[in-house]
């Protein structure tokens, strides 16, 4: 049982919070989902500096070569701001070109050594590019700081949670978790995260009732739906049911196709064990 929400946890980590567009990749969406003042932390652009709304809709977009274009202007007329810096590692990261979204980030870094969304890109960029486990324990480390240096922002406990999962450390997931629902008030990546970490460690009426809070605020949160089917039917087999609500995650078509390949896999496990 426990394989099978280990096995969900990649497909959770991708999901946005509708649960209707493709997956993204996680190495981007944790890094986009705070507000503007938290995106780049920057006290001129929180004061209303509207200049980088065409790269933050870019961003937004995973538009990556406009994203480039519009950072690479902006630093012809404004150089050295930190902003475009920023927007533009990202945007290099966003393509995998990972050792030049290193280069512009650390040069953030030289300058201010604790700007949060700078050390949040070095984490990701350090996660996509491990090899050994150090790599993974250095991307921690960076979003550890990120935490530190913009502790009202859920962006760097959720890059740790989700990260945390996926190398197993699932009691430290939930407490990373836990900070998380802190700081975006129950949003809904920090519950469906939540319910996956707390399902691995074999606490399943935590995980029922942060379902349950998905549910109650989006009733058709497919993620939700596919992992509250798995746990009813492992410890209740309540096949009938979750044979049901399968055919209908089925038949929505929503989450994606990564998310759709994943109820094809639980709907197979539950008419084989049925017979």
């Amino acid at each position: 049982m426990r394989l099978l929400f280990i096995g969900l946890i990649l497909l959770t980590a991708c999901q946005t919070q509708s649960g209707s567009r493709e997956a993204v990749e996680p190495k981007n969406w944790l890094t986009l989902r705070d507000s503007r003042m938290a995106y780049t932390g920057q006290e001129a652009y929180a004061s209303g500096d509207r200049k980088l709304d065409p790269m933050l809709l870019a961003a937004q977009n995973l538009e990556w070569d406009k994203l480039k274009l519009l950072a690479e202007q902006n630093l012809q007329k404004y150089p050295g701001n930190k902003d475009s810096l920023l927007l533009l590692s990202l945007a290099y990261a966003g393509q995998t070109q990972y050792e030049t979204a290193k280069f512009y980030a650390q040069l953030v870094l030289k300058a201010q050594a604790n700007q949060a969304f700078a050390l949040n890109l070095m984490g990701v960029i350090a996660k996509q590019t491990a090899i050994l486990p150090e790599d993974n324990r250095r991307a921690l480390l960076y979003f550890q700081l990120a935490s530190q240096a913009a502790n009202k922002s859920a962006v760097a406990p959720l890059n740790a949670a989700y990260l945390n999962l996926e190398i197993g450390r699932f009691q430290e997931a939930r407490n990373d978790f836990k900070v998380a629902r802190a700081r975006c008030e129950d949003c809904l990546e920090s519950l469906t995260g939540s319910a996956v970490a707390n399902q691995a460690l074999g606490l399943f009426d935590d995980a029922k009732g942060d379902i349950a809070a998905i549910l109650e605020r989006d009733p058709e949160n497919p993620t939700a739906q596919l992992l509250l089917v798995a746990q009813k039917f492992y410890l209740n087999q309540e096949e009938k049911e979750s044979r049901e609500t399968l055919a209908k995650l089925l038949e929505s078509n929503r989450g994606g196709s990564e998310f759709q390949k994943e109820v094809r896999v639980l709907l197979n496990r539950v008419e084989n064990l049925a017979h």
